[in-house]
């Protein structure tokens, strides 16, 4: 299905939970985000039935992500819910890597084939400072478990934030050549959890390719992805996602259903649309088509320099 500027939208991220583990300087207040009560989340067979039912709307594509998707029990279930949609012809994940050790056989035996792995830092002092509660070694443990199990590709992802982790460019390019891995730099997001902080800590991608020191080969854009990717010399590819200083909104493909059942046309626009009263007690398939088609005509045709994600951990990022 296209929206009204034409644009195909064939690609579903779905955030399982807007909690998490870690507490990312960039993404969450440091006490967390406050408890949902139980009874608002979307079970997880709720969320199964809303991915099989946006296929038929052309969605092919589905990201799980969070908060931290890992901390969500069912996930296995999930995937046995709409691993068997012929439609669905990708599933994927986003994750901060701590649960990989020892979730990455079960998820790779249930259909996830691609991983993006968030990593900052390889300094375990700044990797601490940057995620107040995180473990880097047992993230780095993760990593390595997913290459056992033949996750491909991996892609790292990381968010360069001046004054805190600038001086990790190059370790972290080396540490993903050095593991055969991909390397994606994300420009930091302005929302509502960096305290008036954003211009001071953003660094654009285009400062990052000048610090880069390797010969970069542009590669060939395809199909409707937001990264402008590179190989090095010896086949490494690094991935810029430049939401801030190269808007892609022209391009973009995608819808974003959170954890409590909202359906979001744009992860910088406060548009969403509540699908969860079209589900309960029963799923409602008239109601849920009428809810699903005013999403896609509210897609905007692109965000602004004023819009900002008001809580990036329930959208998903």
């Amino acid at each position: 299905m296209r929206d009204k500027f034409g644009r195909e939208i064939n690609y579903l991220r779905v955030s399982l939970t807007d909690k998490c583990n870690f507490r990312c300087i960039y993404c969450m207040p440091a006490e967390g985000v406050p408890l949902v009560p139980h009874s608002q989340i979307l079970t997880i067979e709720e969320i199964a039935y809303l991915i099989n039912f946006l296929s038929d709307y052309g969605i092919r594509y589905i990201r799980l992500t969070g908060g931290e998707p890992l901390v969500r029990k069912g996930i296995v279930t999930l995937l046995e819910l709409i691993g068997k949609n012929p439609k669905i012809e990708e599933i994927s994940l986003t994750t901060n890597g701590y649960f990989l050790e020892d979730m990455a056989e079960d998820l790779k035996k249930n259909g996830i084939r691609r991983v993006n792995i968030s990593l900052d830092t390889l300094d375990p002092e700044k990797f601490q400072k940057i995620t107040r509660t995180g473990e880097l070694t047992k993230v780095l443990r993760g990593i390595e478990r997913a290459k056992e199990v033949g996750f491909s590709p991996i892609k790292l992802n990381s968010v360069i934030m001046r004054g805190v982790n600038e001086e990790d460019l190059i370790p972290l390019i080396s540490f993903a050549r050095e593991n055969g891995l991909e390397i994606r730099f994300i420009e930091l997001m302005p929302n509502s959890h960096l305290n008036g902080d954003f211009k001071r800590l953003f660094v654009s991608n285009d400062e990052l390719k000048e610090r880069i020191p390797y010969k970069m080969t542009p590669r060939k854009k395809t199909g409707n992805g937001p990264e402008d990717t590179y190989i090095l010399e010896d086949g490494t590819k690094i991935g810029f996602i430049s939401a801030i200083t190269h808007n892609f909104c022209h391009l973009c493909n995608r819808l974003r259903l959170t954890s409590m059942g909202t359906l979001n046309p744009c992860l910088m626009s406060p548009i969403g649309i509540d699908l969860k009263g079209a589900l309960r007690p029963r799923p409602d398939r008239e109601k849920l088509k009428e809810l699903i088609e005013k999403t896609f005509l509210a897609k905007p045709k692109g965000h602004t320099e004023e819009d900002y994600i008001t809580n990036i951990s329930k959208v998903g990022g």
